[in-house]
Formats: C-alpha cells, structure tokens, sequence
C-alpha cells in the first residue's frame, strides 16, 4: 500500500520500495541548530595526566570489589570471587600484571586528524540497496543516520550526544527551557536525561502557552519530530508508568505467550520439540520482567475471571453462599463471628462497632484505653484471633477438617498464654485462673 493504493507488478513494487527508503535516508532540508559558541567540558592538564599514571593497588581492588563475583572475565571459569577470596595471595601477581601491560601494552589511538577527516566521506558517501524477493535494487546514497559495523559510528554518536547535551545546558542557562526541579531542599533541576539512543526531555510548560495544551503539544512534537505517547508505555520490553501491583501490569507478557503460543499452532512439531519450546521460550519470556519487578498476587475474584479455577469456588467455605472477602472472613461470617463474642466476654470489653477489618483492630486495640501495655496485650489477642480464624479456613478448604467455636476460643486462650510466656519466661501464671480471668493474671484489670 503506497498512499493508501495498492501496489501490484514487479516493477512498481521494487519501484515503492527503493523510493521509501532513499527518502527516508535523505537528508533533510529543515534548518538544524548549529555548535557554535557552546563550551563543551575538556579535560584539565591534571586530568589528562592522570589517564596515563601507573594504575595504584586501590584502584584494581576496587575495580575488581565492583564486579560480580559470579561473573567470570575469561573462558577459564575463574570468577571474580575466586580473585576476592585469595586477593592477599594474587595481588601481587595481578599487580605485576597489570603494571606489565601498562608498560609495554599498546592501545589504539584515539580520534585524530585522519578520523577528521574521514566523518564527512563515512557520512555522505555510503551507498546502500535494498532487496526485494532476492533481487537487489538500485544503490542510493545514505545521507543522514549511523550505520552499524562502522568503527567512526560510535564516536559521530557520541559527538552528537554530547552536542544535544550541551545544547539543553545552554537552554536552560538562558531560561529558554524550564527543566523539572527534583527534591525540596537544593533541588536538581533535571532537563534531559540520556541512555544509549533514547532521549528524555523533562521541562515544564511555559505560562504563555498554558491555555493552549495539547495545540502546543502537537507543535512540539511536530518540530522534534516525534509523535504524542501515553503512561504507560513500553521501554526495552518493560512497561513504565503502571502499577504493579495490578494484574494488568503483566498483560503484555500474557499477549506475548499468547503470540508465541497462536504461531506454534501452524508449526508441525513434535511432542518432544513443543516440550523444548515450553520450557526454553514460554518460562524466559517472564524472566525479564520478573527481575524488575515482583509479581502481583492474584486476589481469588481475578482468578474466576480468568477461568483458572471454577466461579463456585469464589465463595466461602463454610456455606453461607457470600462473597470471601477478609471483612466478611474475620468479622460478619455466621460460623466465624461468634468467636469475637466469646472472646469479648472472656476479656470483658465492648464489641467493636465497625464494618472495616483495620477499624475493627483500631477499635479492639483502644477497648482498654491507652495504656501502653493494654493495648500491646489487646493487639497480641487481636492477632491471635485472626491467625486462628484464618489456619481454621484453611483446615476446612484443604483438610476437610472443621473445629468447634469453643475450640477455637481455647485454642486463642491456649496461645496468648504460651506467646507471653516466650515473652516472659519468668511470669508466673496459673493456667486456670488465665482461662477465667486473664486481667487479674496480668494486673491491668
């Protein structure tokens, strides 16, 4: 399709091709900022002296402290925590070494004048084609861009990204750009930031094109010649500008499987060859993004969406055919509630007049007033309430193996008094005296 036609016969086809991508290699005619009058950081005569001194023992060592110790810098499989373990026994023949080679090594020179010289013939002169059903097509000269394989390519992109960075430094010392201004005491006024061939502008909008919004936004990236994105976005394979701690942090892994999974569906393979595939290419596909960030939890009501277990299952165990929800779990469940009765009783306290789990701790915890140690022994039963309610959910759901209230209650009984005893095996109370009157046994009643 070339301008929303389509295209058909041999020759229109290589003829669209080659014209698509010479004028894409075309340079351009719009005006380009130049580098005149820009001061651009060199180094002092101290600091060039010292890229040619002996290398000191402090220096290797921390050099070598950097490195992983699981990595290895030669085939020999000799990691780099082999050199810290026996650094008192190598260092010196690492020393004598690395001494051995700054004397007598040789390294390439860096840019001079005949590298100059050849930037302009290594950018104007190139010539290329493009091969269309095997048949290359005319060569066309490459006017703009880097090539890769060319050895003056790293240095012309590192000229112009040190000249883009000078450039916003220059804006920003003459107000004509706002950088963002990080931290509240000494900010840093970031404007750009800079990683291999992606470029980040931070800035804020000028007032006088405050009104205009997304007009000035289009402007704007028509002259940079970029487009208008939106949070999130992908970066290196990696969402950025989500949550994630949502389920839909990870739909572009699950798309992804989901692709690889769809094309192997017209592939003839083996059940051997399908078994290679799953375990080399479907488990690597997470990896990556699992060693940035944690994966979420998927709550029970994101798992019957998703059809991993059945839609039965969303409800609580004991029958009562509700929703299992933490709030209705440890607070309003007919089998489970009675249990915060009865300790109420034991204790001697109101009941808590709340529907929310954590105003129910709030409430519970302050039933005593504000005493210190009130409140620390209340937070201790409160705790100990809801680690049994939630073991005894479990017994059901994986033991088929329910207990009575009762049981329940002593069993809370049971560990707050073992638990005060870890804390304090010099108290003495009578176990007795602790199942009825708990208060009196700590002195707070």
């Amino acid at each position: 399709m070339v301008d929303g036609e389509q295209v058909e016969g041999v020759q229109p086809v290589r003829q669209a091709v080659f014209t698509h991508f010479s004028s894409h290699f075309r340079a351009g005619t719009t005006g380009r900022p130049t580098l005149e009058e820009l001061k651009f950081s060199t180094l002092s005569l101290a600091q060039g002296g010292s890229l040619v001194k002996p290398f000191s023992i402090e220096e290797v060592k921390a050099t070598i402290w950097d490195c992983d110790s699981y990595k290895s810098p030669g085939p020999d499989d000799i990691s780099f925590s082999f050199l810290k373990e026996l650094w008192s026994e190598l260092q010196v023949d690492i020393m004598r070494f690395i001494m051995e080679f700054h004397r007598n090594g040789k390294l390439s020179k860096g840019i001079n004048s005949t590298f100059i010289t050849l930037i302009p013939k290594s950018v104007c002169t190139a010539t290329t084609s493009v091969l269309v059903n095997g048949s290359p097509t005319i060569e066309f000269l490459l006017e703009r861009g880097l090539r890769q394989g060319d050895h003056l390519s790293p240095f012309l992109f590192l000229l112009a990204a040190e000249g883009l960075n000078v450039m916003m430094q220059a804006m920003v010392q003459s107000n004509l750009f706002t950088g963002y201004n990080v931290g509240f005491e000494n900010p840093i006024v970031v404007s750009h930031l800079q990683f291999a061939d992606d470029k980040l502008l931070l800035g804020e909008l000028p007032h006088e094109y405050a009104s205009q919004g997304e007009c000035w936004l289009t402007e704007a990236t028509s002259v940079l010649g970029c487009k208008v994105g939106k949070v999130p976005f992908m970066y290196l394979g990696l969402p950025v500008g989500g949550d994630p701690c949502r389920l839909s942090f990870c739909d572009p892994v699950v798309s992804s499987i989901h692709t690889r999974l769809s094309w192997w569906k017209n592939r003839l393979l083996s059940f051997g060859g399908r078994l290679i595939l799953l375990k080399s290419v479907l488990t690597s596909l997470p990896v990556y993004t699992l060693a940035f960030f944690k994966a979420p939890l998927p709550i029970k009501h994101n798992l019957v969406e998703r059809n991993i277990i059945p839609l039965d299952t969303r409800f609580f165990v004991n029958g009562c055919g509700q929703p299992e929800t933490a709030n209705h779990l440890f607070l309003f469940c007919p089998v489970f509630a009675p249990l915060w009765t009865m300790v109420l009783s034991w204790l001697g306290i109101a009941p808590a007049d709340t529907e929310l789990l954590h105003d129910h701790f709030a409430q519970f915890v302050a039933s005593l007033g504000a005493s210190r140690t009130r409140r620390s022994f209340l937070q201790l039963v409160w705790l100990c309430c809801t680690s049994v309610l939630w073991q005894e959910r479990n017994n059901r759901v994986f033991k088929v193996a329910g207990a009575t209230i009762q049981q329940m209650l002593d069993t809370v009984k049971l560990c707050t008094y073992w638990w005060l005893k870890v804390y304090n095996v010099y108290i003495c109370i009578n176990t007795h005296r602790w199942w009825s009157s708990l208060l009196v046994c700590l002195g707070i009643d």
